[in-house]
């Protein structure tokens, strides 16, 4: 019973080495010596390790949902019509004003290539005139509609 199990182990982790797509296993099952697989097994069972680790380090560090918020804090004291309701009150106060400041981000420069093999030149005139008015129209509602289509043009 023992080595009909240990039989269809070998069997199955043999078929998986030969079908995976990892670098690892296919070089084990093929190394000819004792010390290529162990170096084999070390460089899988390492790599696997290492992308176990940076994975878990990637999910804790998504779930703790970090923000970045800059904020400056100063305090000013009021003056003139607050410095007369205070004196009313026999208090004396300061007010902290809370400034959030935000910077502009840089994103970085991205090109969109048309792998489309659409060419303009081919298409049927009337296509090619069709496109244009749709644009045109579309041009004159980006601007308020045709007057101010047609004032732009003209300046």
């Amino acid at each position: 019973m023992e080595g009909g199990a240990s039989s269809r182990l070998r069997t199955l982790l043999t078929e998986f080495s030969t079908n995976t797509s990892a670098h690892g296993p296919p070089k084990i099952l093929s190394a000819k010596y004792v010390i290529t697989k162990i170096i084999w097994t070390t460089l899988f069972l390492t790599g696997i390790g290492v992308f176990i680790y940076f994975s878990q380090q990637l999910i804790r560090n998504y779930l703790q949902y970090d923000t970045t918020t800059d904020m400056k804090v100063s305090t000013v004291t009021c003056h003139s019509v607050c410095n007369a309701a205070l004196r009313l009150a026999n208090r004396e106060a300061a007010f902290s004003l809370v400034n959030i400041q935000f910077r502009q981000l840089e994103f970085p420069a991205v090109t969109i290539c048309n792998l489309n093999q659409f060419r303009n030149d081919r298409l049927p005139s009337y296509l090619t005139k069709l496109a244009g008015d749709y644009l045109e129209e579309r041009q004159e509602d980006l601007l308020g509609g045709e007057e101010e289509w047609n004032q732009y043009w003209s300046q």
